[in-house]
């Protein structure tokens, strides 16, 4: 992974030590909450990026890079979405 990279057509730019945390903050959220805290907002995401008129590969690799790899039951959610 690049140092640093940017999502949403340039918006904002994320660095690798904020993307570490993000996916540290999601593992955490999952064994304080459990899966049901995750698996509804990954869909909503999909549903705003769908509503704000992203492209199916747009919404695919964000959603991809912000979720996918933290859990396997995450991964297998995302992919029966088709993402």
């Amino acid at each position: 992974m690049p140092k640093s990279f940017s999502k949403f057509n340039g918006q904002s730019a994320i660095t690798k030590e904020r993307y570490i945390k993000m996916k540290q903050q999601l593992k955490a959220i999952i064994a304080n909450k459990g899966y049901e805290a995750v698996l509804p907002s990954i869909e909503q995401s999909i549903r705003d990026f769908k509503r704000l008129e992203y492209t199916r590969g747009e919404i695919k690799e964000t959603i991809r890079d912000y979720f996918f790899g933290v859990d396997s039951r995450i991964d297998d959610f995302i992919i029966s979405k088709g993402y």
